[in-house]
């Protein structure tokens, strides 16, 4: 049963990060080798405060088999409380366009931890609920089974 149409991961790193752990750690995300998958890590230079470089790096997925991999791994490694707070929180989670956000804290994730977070130092994932017809309410319950892997 496809889950979500299109998941996009994406990660900034500083000027003061590591961007070789910043990269490991979003393939590490992945249950799966990108390349043997020929998914690429893209990288784009963007300009922060005082000309700051920020690297984003990100990868998108959008076969089946890929999204569902991906969400069966990152739901398993979510405690059941995490599940909860995802579970309470869908509403505001999801756009109209029926786009599940969920950021994961950048340096819990990088030591190896997985914790939800509000900030913007985060490693960001948006997931492409499929639902059909395209309605909150399925979408919602898509989100329910997602949860319940």
């Amino acid at each position: 049963m496809r889950l979500a149409n299109h998941i996009a991961i994406s990660v900034f790193s500083y000027q003061i990060d590591d961007e070789a752990l910043v990269k490991k750690t979003l393939i590490d995300l992945i249950p799966f080798n990108p390349e043997d998958e020929k998914l690429q890590i893209e990288q784009h230079i963007a300009s922060g405060f005082g000309d700051e470089r920020i690297r984003i790096f990100s990868i998108d997925l959008k076969k089946e088999r890929h999204t569902n991999a991906f969400l069966k791994t990152l739901m398993s490694k979510f405690s059941e409380k995490q599940k909860a707070i995802l579970s309470s929180q869908k509403e505001s989670r999801l756009d109209e366009e029926l786009h599940f956000f969920i950021r994961l804290e950048k340096t819990a994730l990088e030591e190896g931890k997985i914790a939800l977070t509000d900030s913007g130092n985060c490693y960001h994932i948006n997931i492409s609920i499929a639902a059909f017809p395209a309605a909150r309410e399925i979408a919602l319950k898509v989100i329910d089974t997602i949860s319940a892997l």
